[in-house]
């Protein structure tokens, strides 16, 4: 069964209970078509691992038996050792995950197309602090340019950004943006100057961390979905753009191996998998058949 044929099923279905569900997805804030396309992936992906059958998803979807549908879903969820609810909380934050992506990516188009600068687009659209952002800029870049970029001269030189702004109080200390409005807003004096250095150093930045967020997405799936640690260890940070080592503002993860700890702490041991027992990390250590050092190290990450 296709997820197209699943998510037209959820779309026309009768089952109170999955009507529920999708009323308290859209009340955290997903559109009701956004809600529909979860609840198709939470129950497709039960279907692609052998947990449900057609026929259950059939009768789960559409059933107008509220009572049957709910007790056959709870039956089969409660014999595998499955807490639903956890299970479909983890698909909608692999959905927000990407759907942030295409929300960026959408939002820095419409930019460029409104008011054709890049510089426009990077002061707007572009935030520091999510790798999504600046991942959905560089792939524009690369995509309407043809180029893989290298390096912040050569991204400098495609964008046209050759200064930034910098801030700074009357007494000569050095604030961001949303501090020097904030004062100005207060009747203060902030001192601003343009600044090529400022620019260069931004400009890396957003692109190691559209680097980042590729590698860092790579390492997620490969750990949701049952990969081993060999698996995460084939993953080298330069196929990614990345070098050995970086150091970003606000990521903890410093090279591949710290990389690897924090997919395994994020995806492994902050959540579950959807199972009501939690696991300890000797099983997750041999799950992953990773040293069970490891596992301990990412379990002691702030």
């Amino acid at each position: 069964m296709e997820l197209s044929e699943v998510k037209e099923m959820v779309a026309n279905g009768k089952n109170e209970h999955d009507k529920a569900i999708l009323e308290t997805l859209e009340k955290t804030g997903f559109s009701k078509e956004e809600a529909i396309e979860i609840m198709a992936i939470y129950l497709h992906e039960l279907l692609s691992t052998h947990l449900f059958s057609e026929e259950t998803i059939r009768l789960i979807v559409s059933s107008g038996d509220k009572k049957g549908a709910v007790d056959k879903l709870d039956s089969i969820l409660e014999d595998r050792n499955i807490d639903g609810i956890n299970l479909l909380a983890k698909v909608a934050d692999r959905y927000h995950i990407n759907h942030l992506y295409n929300k960026r990516r959408k939002e820095i188009e419409d930019k460029y197309k409104e008011t054709e600068s890049w510089g426009a687009v990077y002061s707007g659209c572009v935030y520091k602090d999510e790798l999504d952002a600046n991942e959905a800029f560089i792939d524009l870049l690369e995509e309407t340019y043809k180029t893989k970029i290298t390096g912040a001269e050569q991204l400098k030189e495609l964008t046209g950004i050759k200064t930034l702004n910098r801030y700074y109080t009357a007494q000569g200390e050095r604030i961001t943006y949303e501090e020097a409005k904030e004062l100005d807003e207060k009747g203060g004096k902030p001192l601003m100057e343009e600044s090529e250095e400022e620019a260069e150093k931004e400009l890396g930045e957003t692109l190691l961390q559209a680097r980042l967020s590729k590698y860092s997405k790579a390492l997620d799936t490969i750990t949701r979905t049952g990969g081993k640690y060999a698996d995460l260890q084939t993953e080298e940070p330069k196929s990614y753009g990345l070098p050995d080592q970086w150091d970003l503002p606000g990521t903890p993860a410093k090279d591949k191996q710290s990389s690897i700890r924090w997919a395994i702490k994020m995806n492994l041991l902050d959540h579950t998998n959807g199972l009501l027992s939690h696991p300890s990390l000797r099983e997750i250590a041999k799950e992953l058949e990773a040293p069970y050092s490891v596992v301990m190290e990412a379990h002691n990450l702030g």
